[in-house]
């Protein structure tokens, strides 16, 4: 069976797959480390320091992106280039992940108007996740010359006419 929607095949996901599972996987590690990060630090500014929903919630997912920007380079992209460097690509992950933080705050503060606040809390996680992961890989980490972006598996091919019957 193929799928095609906007020129991506079912041999493309797959494709897609291939080349981004082990990396999926890395940045998910990632964000259970940062998640912790984030709502254990978003559970003691709210519930102990009484700071409200989304003051909290946003001193702490930057806790999170921080510590994500650290663990993304150096194990899930494999950047290993000098700190030095890497200030304009903490600079777009940051900006990447405000927007990530925007989504979440209303998330948040939708999902708790009928979910317990750390219920909500942890949809707002899932809810951006794949944000982060997207503008990441795209932007933010990107090697020079790489062609596993995600843009190649929506390029046609010499065989995708035989694959769109």
């Amino acid at each position: 069976m193929v799928t095609k929607q906007a020129g991506l095949t079912t041999a493309g996901v797959r494709e897609l797959w291939r080349r981004h599972a082990g990396r999926v996987g890395r940045f998910a590690v990632v964000g259970l480390i940062n998640t912790g990060v984030d709502i254990g630090l978003f559970a003691l500014l709210f519930y102990h320091f009484h700071l409200s929903l989304v003051p909290a919630n946003s001193l702490s997912y930057g806790a999170g992106t921080l510590n994500g920007f650290i663990l993304n380079k150096l194990w899930t992209f494999e950047d290993h280039g000098g700190w030095l460097r890497s200030w304009p690509r903490l600079l777009l992950f940051v900006g990447f992940n405000g927007l990530g933080l925007l989504w979440a705050n209303l998330i948040i503060w939708l999902l708790a108007q009928v979910l317990p606040v750390i219920a909500a809390k942890c949809g707002a996680v899932v809810g951006v996740f794949a944000w982060n992961y997207w503008t990441s890989h795209r932007f933010v980490f990107v090697r020079s010359g790489r062609s596993d972006s995600v843009g190649t598996c929506f390029q046609p091919t010499e065989t995708s006419h035989v694959l769109h019957r």
